[in-house]
């Protein structure tokens, strides 16, 4: 068996960390066809040095992110995370404040560690209640606005 070493001059290949729920993890399709593996074969066809991690857990909730967002960091150490969580608390019911702060918390541990940070949107269903989904929706929006790579 042959051993084989990195060449210096060849780029190591950047972690692209995604933490989401049943619309990460492809719940209802293939594997392949989940959007995670269309962004690695996109990444691939681009040529750029970039892996694809997908944590997706269908059902998964902020609560659940932040409870997995340490390990994951710490054994994957991505350049860049993908936060697509979010949906299960509002379609739960969870209070906005409570989703806000796990947002919150998730978003700066992942900064505070040099990770981008890109958060991916959900809208609730309108039977929510306007003050609800309009709430929730907000939380999406002044995120996206406060978060700068």
């Amino acid at each position: 068996m042959m051993a084989t070493t990195a060449n210096a001059n060849e780029p190591e290949d950047k972690n692209i960390l995604i933490l989401g729920d049943s619309l990460s993890a492809g719940l209802g399709v293939n594997y392949d066809e989940a959007w995670p593996s269309l962004l690695q074969s996109r990444i691939n066809k681009m040529g750029a040095s970039y892996r694809v991690i997908n944590a997706g857990v269908s059902g998964d909730t902020t609560s659940g992110g932040i409870s997995r967002l340490p390990r994951l960091l710490k054994k994957y150490s991505p350049d860049i995370l993908i936060l697509e969580l979010g949906g299960n608390d509002g379609l739960r019911g969870t209070s906005l404040k409570a989703i806000k702060k796990n947002l919150r918390d998730m978003i700066s541990s992942a900064q505070s560690n040099g990770i981008t940070v890109l958060l991916i949107g959900v809208q609730l269903p309108p039977n929510y209640g306007a003050l609800y989904t309009k709430g929730f929706e907000d939380i999406f929006f002044r995120f996206s606005k406060r978060i700068r790579p």
